[in-house]
């Protein structure tokens, strides 16, 4: 993090496979489409592409480099800004300000690729949330099966996606879904009324 508050970026758009240190300002792509240089992603020939099994980005200079994607805010900003990292090393290659400002077949790929990478079980039922000394013991059905989870903390460990959505985060830093909230029967929302 910068002085000011600002996210500290990593060198250059790289194409280069040493870790020499890196000294220019990251090119930012904004939702716009503009990059610090004011250049647009289409512009800039920037693409993603599949082969091989693996991901690539080519930022148009014919040298396609193997990269993984992640979002910056992974819990409460999906479809916000992303980083494009290289698949080998913990190095961004270019900072996103959305998905949005890709072409559409990058965006598409992009999209999925988070996606497979985003391992977030959605709850469908609350069996029962128990209170215990301020913490709450959830027992849920998931997407992905029966779940059963403390909750320390709610107003600290729960991030509203929207007035429909929420993120709970249990006490060893696994994340749930509930969305919509407005989708779960009867019994599911007296029991999430009892701690929201």
């Amino acid at each position: 993090m910068n002085p000011d508050g600002s996210a500290r970026r990593h060198g250059r758009d790289l194409h280069s496979h040493d870790d020499a240190p890196l000294g220019e300002p990251a090119r930012v792509l904004h939702s716009s489409g503009e990059d610090s240089a004011g250049e647009t992603a289409a512009g800039s020939g920037m693409r993603l592409r599949r082969e091989d099994g693996k991901l690539l980005y080519d930022c148009g200079d014919g040298n396609p480099v193997a990269v993984r994607l992640l979002w910056a805010r992974p819990l409460s900003g999906r479809n916000g800004p992303l980083s494009v990292m290289l698949a080998a090393k913990k190095r961004e290659v270019r900072y996103l300000e959305s998905p949005d400002i890709l072409d559409p077949e990058s965006k598409r790929i992009a999209l999925e690729e988070l996606a497979e990478g985003m391992v977030l079980p959605r709850i469908e039922r609350i069996v029962s949330v128990t209170p215990r000394f301020g913490n709450y013991y959830w027992q849920v059905e998931t997407d992905r099966g029966s779940r059963t989870f403390l909750l320390t903390s709610p107003e600290n460990n729960a991030i509203r996606l929207s007035p429909d959505a929420i993120v709970l985060k249990d006490a060893l830093g696994n994340a749930f879904e509930i969305n919509p909230i407005s989708g779960l029967d009867r019994g599911s929302r007296l029991e999430f009324d009892r701690v929201f």
